[in-house]
């Protein structure tokens, strides 16, 4: 995983790496540039204009065609089967150089979110989702659960033991990174 980013993402794609850099919405970015060039090259077919997309810039529009489009002759699928959420968290990929990295290396478009939110984020998503889900099973219990189901009371029982361990393994690594920042300091 790359270095930590602000609010604990993976780390930024400096806009000179990014895929035409500039700032604003990556996804409609490349997609102006893509009517542009559509454009350009219906304008300038058989002419010597300078070319609208930087030599240095061509595999990334690519890949980015590939994503967004996929490739027949590869039998390669577009990442995006629903615009709105698709285009979306492609974005947000995209601003990353672990998702690119990730979407390169042929992973599934929710794969390489995950990789480009960077691990501390996804922690603490999923403990808050976690809480979240509890405290809806709690709030449907006295309808929800049938006392004579054990299956339901065995899954209580795994979360219960899954909490205690996590708790365990976060107390152990607080304690064991403020033993290291003392030491560091003496």
């Amino acid at each position: 995983m790359a270095e930590g980013g602000p609010n604990g993402g993976a780390k930024q794609v400096p806009e000179s790496e990014s895929c035409i850099g500039s700032t604003g919405s990556r996804v409609l970015q490349l997609l102006d540039l893509e009517r542009m060039l559509i454009q350009s090259v219906l304008r300038t077919k058989g002419t010597t204009e300078e070319k609208p997309v930087p030599s240095s810039k061509i595999k990334n529009l690519g890949d980015l065609m590939l994503w967004l489009y996929g490739r027949d002759s590869s039998e390669t699928p577009s990442l995006i089967r629903s615009q709105n959420p698709d285009l979306k968290t492609l974005d947000t990929v995209l601003l990353t150089e672990t998702g690119i990295e990730a979407l390169r290396d042929g992973l599934p478009l929710s794969v390489a979110h995950d990789i480009s939110q960077g691990d501390e984020r996804l922690f603490r998503q999923a403990l808050q989702q976690a809480k979240q889900s509890l405290q809806k099973a709690l709030g449907t219990l006295t309808t929800g659960f049938n006392a004579t189901d054990t299956d339901m009371l065995k899954i209580a029982g795994d979360i219960e033991s899954l909490a205690h361990d996590l708790v365990e393994a976060m107390t152990i690594k607080k304690s064991r990174d403020r033993r290291e920042e003392k030491n560091k300091r003496n």
